[in-house]
């Protein structure tokens, strides 16, 4: 409802890796599939965080994220 009337969704690389819970990435999974996210954040606050991101460009998640040339921020 939110996308059809123009509201731009983000979310958090890390949300693709199950990082915050096995319930975010099961939303974050939804979002991605039915073509609703327009921007993607990192939210890097340490190193840990940073290292993680490796992992994240290895998801399919992430692949058909970008494969669909979508994104907003495409040059994150």
């Amino acid at each position: 409802d939110l996308v059809s009337r123009g509201v731009l969704l983000q979310i958090n690389v890390l949300s693709m890796i199950g990082y915050y819970s096995p319930i975010i990435e099961k939303k974050t999974k939804e979002l991605i599939k039915n073509d609703f996210v327009s921007f993607i954040g990192t939210d890097c606050h340490n190193i840990t965080h940073a290292k993680l991101y490796k992992k994240c460009q290895r998801s399919i998640l992430w692949h058909n994220l970008i494969s669909r040339n979508t994104l907003l921020n495409h040059t994150l």
